[in-house]
């Protein structure tokens, strides 16, 4: 009886392995499903670059379309639905005119509030409280005109034991059009960030994220906006730490004044055959015109450069809802910023993409007209045109020209002085000042200077595409997403661009894992990273995948030149109250 009952049990067990392990195999090989507050999804399995398997969900609704009544809204929470959705692909970008295009070409959807989440590994049902992964949420950049979110891929990031979340946020008038009253205030884009952070906090513990340890992040308006988020009542409490790449709200032409905000608006209206003698007319006809022409006409408007964004952050008027009541500069002067660590820095040669809108093959004012018209033209490239006398203006210009470029015309030979007058102007100064603010605040702030030159480029002047005037806005992407396969198809990267690669993402997901870039030294990282603690500025220069240093006062001139000036008062006197 006992051989007899063994011998049964072996059949048993024989059995029921046959059972499971088909079973196990369709498991493992299935997509992979969660449940979030709205609904089941189904996602797909992505390798990273190294191999690893990645659970995607990608294509999920964080908000109602944002459509008919609710155009020119704040965002809603999205409608929940039976079944299983799927959420395997991207979901259409949102409206922006391509750029070089024909007067009313457009690319993308109204429909356009999604999200992406990207998990090395989903939870079991008992683990949903377990040890989780830290989140870092990405908002790309674009002058809040352009950009999406599937140009930045998991790929990279996802090596690393992060959990990654991309999203759609309105772009243009639709995201950020105002007419400076409470029928249209404003800040809709910046109002998409808050919803998606909602979102994260109800529904990332599910794909494996800490709710407590969110870390958002971005690159140009989009470095901006996580500033912004920083100073919003609205964002209170939705994240923890903070990466600003190449862009803070100090920044020239990252703020509208309400009479910019309610002149933009009103040239639309009227473009459209829109009344404009009331905001609520003006409302009511907006939200009958096709989308795509509220988009594009904006950019048929003539602009000096890349600088001039018609519609942009704004401070609404008191009410409930309200993201900002306050420009940067006075949030800024009460300390309202969030409590939390903040990683922020710049690129060696930011200017190098303004200096091609001088001297490039489709220059927006050519170099010629910059040096016959430098007194008139030099403010409207760096906001020196409010709150400034015409006198102060032809000053401030006298003073900049006189420092980048002494006697010398500006011709061919001046490239490079153009990109450094651009790269302090538009990018280091508001960069630096927007650090001085901090370092004396509870939190760190960790300070870079991205000065890597990889083997593709993402800005060249093409009057002179073969020097190299450092690195310019945006490159320092390339090793933190996959974009050069966007851009850059035919560019091949080299073994020292992906050890760079491995450089940026440790550095970047050590900040969302431990608060701090470098917690230990290491044979990749051997110098600690130390927060800026002193108003010299102590900041990280990244020159190679090995070579890291220490510096202190880098940026000593540019801030004693640049926050001098009679104009930019708002600016230019917090700089100085920081410097007594």
């Amino acid at each position: 009886r006992i051989i007899s009952s063994e011998l049964n049990m072996h059949i048993f067990s024989r059995n029921l392995l046959l059972v499971l392990i088909p079973l196990w195999i369709s498991i493992i090989s299935a997509a992979p499903r969660v449940r979030i507050s709205d609904g089941i999804l189904e996602g797909s399995i992505l390798r990273s670059r190294k191999g690893r398997a990645i659970n995607a969900f990608r294509g999920i609704p964080y908000a109602r379309s944002p459509v008919g009544i609710l155009r020119f809204q704040s965002p809603r929470p999205p409608t929940p639905w039976t079944g299983v959705r799927l959420a395997k692909r991207e979901r259409d970008s949102c409206l922006q005119k391509i750029d070089n295009s024909p007067n009313m070409t457009t690319l993308g959807s109204e429909d356009c509030l999604y999200i992406n989440v990207y998990t090395p590994n989903l939870p079991g049902p008992m683990e949903i409280n377990a040890s989780r992964y830290a989140v870092m949420v990405w908002f790309y950049g674009g002058s809040w005109v352009s950009g999406n979110s599937s140009m930045y891929g998991p790929t990279y990031l996802l090596d690393h034991d992060i959990v990654l979340v991309t999203m759609n946020y309105r772009l243009g008038p639709l995201g950020f059009l105002s007419t400076a009253d409470r029928t249209i205030p404003g800040n809709y884009g910046l109002k998409d960030h808050v919803q998606a952070l909602r979102w994260v906090k109800r529904n990332i513990a599910v794909f494996g994220g800490n709710p407590n340890k969110v870390t958002i992040m971005g690159e140009s308006a989009g470095a901006i906006s996580v500033y912004y988020l920083m100073l919003s009542p609205l964002a209170k409490g939705l994240f923890h730490q903070a990466i600003s790449q190449s862009g803070t709200a100090l920044n020239p032409s990252t703020f509208s004044t309400a009479t910019m905000g309610r002149e933009n608006a009103h040239r639309l209206g009227r473009e459209l055959n829109c009344p404009t003698d009331s905001s609520q007319k003006l409302l009511r006809c907006l939200r009958t015109k096709d989308p795509r022409e509220i988009t594009a006409i904006p950019g048929t408007w003539p602009a000096l450069d890349y600088l001039l964004i018609a519609f942009r952050p704004i401070a609404e008027p008191r009410h409930i809802g309200a993201f900002l009541t306050d420009g940067p500069n006075e949030l800024s002067k009460r300390h309202a910023f969030a409590n939390v660590p903040w990683l922020t820095g710049v690129n060696s040669a930011e200017g190098s993409l303004f200096a091609d809108n001088i001297y490039g093959k489709n220059a927006m004012i050519d170099y010629a007209a910059l040096n016959d018209h430098f007194v008139e033209i030099f403010p409207l490239l760096f906001g020196y045109t409010t709150g400034c006398s015409n006198a102060s203006r032809t000053e401030t210009s006298r003073r900049i020209r006189e420092f980048y470029f002494d006697d010398r015309k500006i011709d061919i030979s001046t490239i490079q002085n153009v990109v450094n007058m651009t790269s302090d102007g538009a990018f280091i100064f508001g960069s630096a000042t927007s650090v001085q603010e901090r370092v004396h605040a509870v939190s760190p702030v960790y300070y870079y200077y991205f000065a890597y030159n990889g083997d593709v480029k993402n800005v060249t002047i093409s009057k002179n595409p073969q020097r190299n005037y450092g690195v310019g806005h945006g490159e320092e992407l390339m090793y933190l997403f996959p974009v050069n396969q966007i851009i850059f198809p035919s560019g091949t990267m080299s073994d020292s661009d992906f050890q760079m690669v491995d450089a940026m993402t440790t550095l970047w997901t050590n900040f969302a894992r431990f608060g701090k870039p470098v917690p230990e030294r290491t044979s990749q990282l051997p110098v600690l990273w130390e927060p800026a603690s002193t108003n010299s500025l102590e900041n990280f220069i990244i020159t190679s995948p090995t070579n890291f240093e220490m510096s202190k006062d880098m940026f000593k001139n540019v801030l004693n030149l640049w926050s001098n000036f009679p104009c930019r008062a708002g600016l230019s006197s917090l700089n100085r109250r920081r410097n007594t």
